[in-house]
């Protein structure tokens, strides 16, 4: 939990290239040592840090989707509920948001492969969700839901990640 907590300080401070694994380890209060016991390198202290913990929005998402389903919210409901769990979610977390995509590029084959496999479940997730609620309502084609969901989401993260831009550039100096 120490390292955890430190590494996700460490990595949205300085990012996940500029990061060590000492200043993990000070931050945390701990021999280096004791970090190679828990996690295999620093792409999967990453993952498990920050990435897992975002993903787990999933949980409160599903539980949400599946409180309507015996008694179906009205679509606008539904909607607003949705969408603002999405971006409460981004916004609760938009360094981590910064900071996962910012070490993209930067991870180790293994880390990418994690980060990729870990954003496709989610995804999976959404498109089973939205396809079992787009059949039940009748809303639309599924023929283009996957492409639909991931440019929601993205728009979303959009939003939030220039509104930070927009704050930081606009605050006093």
């Amino acid at each position: 939990a120490l390292l955890l907590k430190a590494a996700e300080s460490v990595f949205k401070e300085k990012g996940f290239v500029a990061t060590t694994a000492d200043e993990i380890a000070i931050e945390a209060g701990v021999a280096r040592s004791a970090m190679y016991r828990h996690f295999t390198n620093k792409s999967d202290l990453f993952r498990h840090a920050l990435l897992v913990p975002f993903m787990d929005f999933i949980k409160e998402y599903t539980e949400a989707w599946q409180s309507q389903l015996a008694q179906p919210w009205d679509d606008e409901h539904l909607m607003e509920t949705m969408v603002g769990l999405f971006y409460d979610s981004f916004e609760t977390h938009r360094d981590t948001l910064l900071a996962i995509a910012a070490a993209s590029s930067a991870l180790d084959k293994q880390g990418t492969e994690e980060l990729d496999n870990e954003l496709e479940k989610f995804f999976a997730t959404m498109f089973s969700i939205s396809k079992k609620e787009i059949i039940r309502r009748g809303w639309m084609s599924l023929e283009s839901l996957d492409l639909t969901i991931r440019l929601t989401l993205g728009s979303i993260a959009a939003s939030i990640v220039l509104s930070a831009s927009h704050a930081v550039a606009q605050a006093p100096t």
